[in-house]
C-alpha cells in the first residue's frame, strides 16, 4: 500500500478504501440474493408464530406439572353385604382399624331382618373390629375380622 503524503512532506499512514466502501463476501451474497414475495413472507410469519406458541406451551407445561397435586392412589375400599337377622333393629354398626381407637359408622338405622350394603375405607389392613348396637340397648363386639376376605357381615341373637 503507499503511504499518503502529508502537507509537511512526511507520509501518513497508508490509504485504504474509504470508511464503509468496503464490502464482504458475505454482505455481497445478501446484496445479491432476491427478496422474499409475499407468499414467503407469510410462511416466514407462521414458521415464527407456531415456533412462539410451541415455546410458551413447553414452557408452561413444567409449571403446571409442578402446581398440579401428586398422583394418589385412591385409598382402597370394601363393600360389605350387613344383614340384620336379629328381632331389634340395628341402631349403629360402627367398624375400627384393629389396634386404633377411632371408629367409623358404616351402617345405622337397619330393621330387624334387613340387610344393606356398606361401603368402608381400607387404608393398610383390612382387620376391624366391630362394635354393634340396638334399639333395646344392648350391642355386640367382634374383634379381628378380615373384612377384605369376608365382606359378608351377619348379625344374629
Amino acid at each position: 500500500m503507499k503511504r499518503r503524503p502529508q502537507a509537511d512532506g512526511a507520509e501518513g499512514p497508508p490509504r485504504g478504501p474509504r470508511r464503509g466502501a468496503e464490502v464482504t463476501a458475505a454482505r455481497r451474497r445478501a446484496i445479491l440474493r432476491p427478496l422474499p414475495d409475499a407468499r414467503q413472507e407469510r410462511m416466514i410469519d407462521s414458521r415464527a408464530i407456531a415456533f412462539m406458541v410451541f415455546a410458551v406451551v413447553c414452557g408452561a407445561a413444567p409449571a403446571r406439572a409442578e402446581t398440579a397435586k401428586p398422583d394418589k392412589k385412591p385409598a382402597a375400599s370394601v363393600v360389605l353385604q350387613v344383614t340384620n337377622a336379629r328381632a331389634v333393629a340395628l341402631t349403629e354398626l360402627d367398624a375400627t382399624p384393629t389396634g386404633q381407637f377411632i371408629p367409623k359408622a358404616i351402617v345405622r338405622n337397619l330393621a330387624a331382618g334387613k340387610k344393606t350394603t356398606a361401603k368402608l375405607a381400607t387404608d393398610k389392613d383390612c382387620v376391624f373390629d366391630l362394635h354393634g348396637a340396638y334399639a333395646d340397648g344392648s350391642s355386640t363386639e367382634s374383634q379381628g375380622i378380615d373384612l377384605c376376605k369376608d365382606q359378608t357381615v351377619k348379625l344374629v341373637d
